[in-house]
């Protein structure tokens, strides 16, 4: 359950509702069923909400006090504190209707504008209640939702719709598609001197140089206790600590072997495991620093009797973290095995420098003074970097903002007010979405990495499902929170459309490599965000950044920190599919544009499993018509599927994938003998031109044509 001060799913579920039974009413079409479930849905609500406070009823007319408080922050806050609702089971008879759009970068967002053009023109998009994406597929999404919050006369009918490859009463094709084919190399491809590459490597640098001053100062810090406790008298001190504690550990965990005492519950066990663990660490500790105290000292020594061999060391090191992350085995003690090695290789690393660059400034300063001032001009810089360390923003240092504005410029924009010319609109929010009713309620799906997370459900993925909205963002785990006091109502569709699509992170969910994650963060290769926990109890006040950073580096975050770490939808399930089911849509139309040359269908098997432990429901379909024969072609775009609810209910999903039969158009025959792998052409390419954009716009529309011409998909309408 979400925690206390936050809203549940059932909040979330009747805002929605209410969204799409005004835009069915706005469009004209049938919404009864839709009006049922809503007034279901709300009475439930009452119903339980009710109970909830005549349980409590008697504790709050005692505390006079927290009635006071509760009434006050409602005033200045416009929420109220009451107890969240229970749990509400959505249904199908609602006859929802959903549409998915895969992650899969330019290449998504390219096929499904070709997809969605289909689906307008054959009067499928106007029936679609929700729009759910990912990544790839949130670029040309957050693009619809944009044009339908800006033009209230837009809509997803064929006549208002905005993406439309009919002509404006010319020749040519509509602004809006001729604007996203000009600008389709979204990151820039002006060459080495233009403005946009500088951009981007003045970015990383810069990043990366603010992003060193936490380690470094970190490793100066060590470096001034072993040059404070160069004192032998001293280290054999801490030596005698740690194994008088390593003894006195020993002796309790005997004694309490030999003679318990008190309690022997399974908690109390449990308790006590705990304590023994935590001094276990302690003295773990005290080993640790008197081992890199020694080898800090014998370093600073050696480097001036071998340096050569120091080289060696170093290059051998590099060599280890660079193939590292591409060696992979099958058996796990020699995966932990390899991880042990790379992170010796990754702390040879950057201790040598380190070490090496203080021996240079102690020669700097001794030719300039003509004494050792090394102690003090070390605790200077240390200090230094600590004090610069404490206000680096991980989130403005990151390269999440240049990536998001590349983005904003290609995929969110507007017509001017003369209607004539296409001008950027980067600065709407999630909150001024859907002001006409006039389009597809829209969830942005981004990933909640929790890898230290305590919480059973989660636990073992490290991930949680967050998702952004018009009217609510937030987790299972976390809670929702309404989206107008979520981030003092400022979080923009730009941001949410760049996370949603955050997939180089050092943390990817279930797909998270520690050793790359440790070298993502320390390079600053990074696009994730740190954005504010939904429950308000847990709202930060001060910021301390070392404190995320240490986080971010050692796998440490947890639902209930008070900034959440935020990444690509695709790290936890890059269909969009989920949430659709678990709003239990009657028919899901889902776009898989993700690359998957091999056809392994891998994203689909994750979305079967996830559906099945979380939500207990089964997908059923028959793939045999999508897998390629030898020349690589696939008998059908799409295949038709069984959704199996609980509660004997049935959906039912149209999976389609990005492949060919072998009948195309030459145009597209043409661009695959060129390029081999197309349609599945890998992710990494973000720089389309021409021939690319246009065969994957193309082929969308193909698929979309050749979905809406058969009886199946208006049957289920």
């Amino acid at each position: 359950m979400p925690p206390k001060y936050t809203r549940t799913f059932a909040d979330v579920y009747l805002a929605e509702l209410d969204y799409v039974k005004k835009r069915r009413d706005e469009m004209g079409l049938i919404s009864k069923a839709v009006e049922t479930e809503l007034e279901n849905v709300r009475q439930a609500i009452k119903t339980q909400r009710d109970k909830s406070v005549k349980d409590r009823q008697h504790e709050v007319k005692k505390n006079v006090f927290r009635r006071f408080k509760s009434w006050l922050y409602k005033l200045f806050s416009g929420e109220s504190e009451d107890a969240p609702s229970l749990n509400i089971k959505a249904s199908t008879q609602a006859g929802l209707v959903g549409l998915a759009l895969s992650g899969g970068g330019v290449r998504s967002a390219t096929f499904n504008l070709g997809l969605l053009q289909s689906l307008a023109k054959n009067k499928i998009l106007q029936y679609c209640d929700y729009l759910s994406t990912v990544s790839g597929g949130g670029y040309i999404g957050s693009c619809l939702s944009a044009l339908l919050a800006n033009a209230p006369e837009a809509s997803t009918k064929p006549e208002n719709f905005p993406l439309s490859n009919q002509p404006d009463g010319k020749l040519e094709e509509r602004a809006e598609v001729n604007y996203l084919r000009e600008t389709k190399n979204y990151l820039g491809a002006g060459g080495i001197f233009s403005q946009d590459t500088w951009h981007m490597i003045g970015t990383t640098v810069s990043g990366f140089v603010l992003m060193s001053t936490m380690p470094l100062a970190f490793i100066l810090l060590i470096v001034l206790i072993g040059l404070f406790l160069d004192d032998l008298a001293v280290r054999n001190i801490m030596i005698v600590v740690a194994v008088a504690f390593a003894i006195w550990i020993v002796a309790i965990r005997f004694f309490r072997l030999v003679w318990p005492l008190g309690s022997t519950s399974y908690k109390s066990r449990i308790r006590h495991g705990k304590r023994i663990a935590n001094r276990t660490a302690i003295v773990n500790f005290l080993v640790i620093a008197i081992l890199l105290i020694q080898f800090v000292s014998y370093l600073w020594f050696f480097f001036e009797v071998n340096s050569i061999f120091i080289l060696y060391i170093l290059a051998a090191s590099l060599l280890v973290v660079i193939v590292g992350p591409f060696i992979h085995y099958n058996d796990k003690f020699l995966q932990k095995f390899l991880r042990i090695i790379m992170s010796v290789a990754l702390l040879v690393l950057f201790l040598i420098p380190s070490v090496w660059l203080l021996i240079y400034l102690d020669e700097v300063v001794n030719w300039f003074f003509k004494e050792n001032t090394l102690f003090t001009v070390i605790g200077i810089i240390a200090m230094v970097l600590l004090i610069i360390s404490l206000f680096v923003n991980l989130n403005r240092n990151s390269l999440h903002y240049f990536y998001r504005d590349r983005l904003s410029n290609t995929y969110l924009f507007k017509r001017n007010d003369e209607q004539t010319k296409i001008e950027p609109d980067d600065s709407i929010k999630m909150k001024d979405l859907h002001q006409h009713h006039n389009g597809p309620y829209h969830l942005i799906n981004a990933t909640l990495n929790v890898p230290h997370s305590k919480n059973r459900e989660i636990k073992g993925r490290g991930a949680d499902f967050f998702i952004f909205s018009k009217y609510y963002c937030g987790a299972e785990s976390t809670g929702y929170r309404n989206t107008e006091n979520y981030n003092d109502g400022k979080t923009e569709l730009a941001t949410t459309m760049a996370l949603s699509g955050a997939a180089v992170s050092p943390e990817m969910g279930t797909q998270t490599n520690p050793i790359k994650s440790v070298l993502m963060t320390l390079l600053n290769i990074r696009l994730n965000l740190w954005m504010p926990n939904p429950n308000r109890k847990l709202s930060p006040q001060i910021i301390l950044w070392p404190f995320y950073l240490y986080k971010e580096l050692f796998h440490k975050s947890m639902e209930n920190d008070a900034l959440l770490n935020l990444s690509d939808g695709g790290h936890h399930e890059n269909l969009g599919i989920y949430p659709l089911l678990k709003r239990r849509c009657h028919l899901i139309i889902a776009s898989d544009a993700g690359a998957d040359p091999k056809f392994k269908m891998e994203d689909l098997a994750n979305l079967q499993r996830k559906a099945r432990i979380d939500l207990g429901i089964n997908i059923d379909m028959d793939m045999t018509l999508l897998r390629p024969n030898q020349d690589k072609n696939s008998k059908a775009y799409y295949v038709k599927g069984t959704i199996y609810y609980p509660d004997n209910e049935r959906g039912t999903l149209f999976y389609i994938k990005t492949t060919m039969k072998g009948d195309e158009p030459e145009d597209l025959l043409a661009y695959r003998r060129k390029n081999a792998r197309f349609p599945d052409e890998t992710t990494a390419d973000q720089f389309f031109n021409e021939d690319q954009f246009e065969s994957y716009r193309k082929l969308g529309e193909l698929v979309g044509e050749n979905l809406c011409s058969t009886s199946d998909i208006h049957e289920q309408i």
